[in-house]
């Protein structure tokens, strides 16, 4: 795997037209969460996640708040249907 190459890409991630595919990123973010939860130890936390710097804090934050939201509106569809 060439590293630089994944990383660019997840960066410029997006469709070929618009609009922006957040629900894919999204996605894409829980892979990479998902494999985290799998393969970290706790050091490599403490060591790593200063890479994060405060306006990507923040996003992660604005990101915790909006998932009881999300699953809720999830629910509501689920249950319309």
């Amino acid at each position: 795997m060439e590293y630089r190459k994944v990383v660019e890409y997840l960066k410029s991630y997006s469709l070929d037209e618009s609009p922006y595919d957040a629900n894919g990123a999204i996605h894409l973010l829980k892979a990479i969460i998902e494999n985290l939860q799998e393969h970290h130890i706790d050091h490599d936390l403490e060591q790593y996640a200063a890479c994060f710097d405060a306006k990507n804090e923040l996003f992660i934050k604005k990101l915790l708040t909006y998932i009881p939201i999300s699953r809720e509106i999830e629910i509501q569809e689920n249950f319309d249907d």
